[in-house]
């Protein structure tokens, strides 16, 4: 078996950030929640904040979503949820990018080529 160079390993930016943002939709696709908590564990190690965006909040139960949110918030990080399509929960994620550097990771996906 050949081992492949790590294509999703969050590596500190050149220029100096404030935050790391992180966005995953809570369907079409899944969220893939190990990599969320590999993203999360090493902003942590790298002494930048992350903060969570769920997002197509529309396209899932309420319930689900409240689940995802409070999980993430408990844990102490600044969580959103929102839905691009419907414009609700944008002004809080507006707020996150006002005045800020931030580093939001090239995440694989079905149109990344290293999905």
């Amino acid at each position: 078996m050949k081992n492949l160079p790590r294509v999703s390993e969050l590596s500190r930016p050149s220029v100096a950030c404030e935050q790391v943002l992180l966005v995953f939709a809570l369907k079409d696709p899944e969220p893939d929640l190990l990599l969320l908590d590999r993203l999360l564990l090493v902003s942590r190690e790298k002494d930048l904040p992350a903060a969570v965006i769920f997002n197509k909040i529309d396209v899932v139960a309420e319930a689900t979503a409240k689940k995802y949110f409070q999980a993430y918030q408990k844990a102490g990080y600044e969580t959103i949820l929102c839905s691009a399509k419907l414009g609700v929960g944008l002004e809080e994620v507006r707020q996150i990018l006002k005045n800020k550097i931030l580093y939001l990771p090239d995440l694989p996906g079905p149109e990344n080529p290293a999905f």
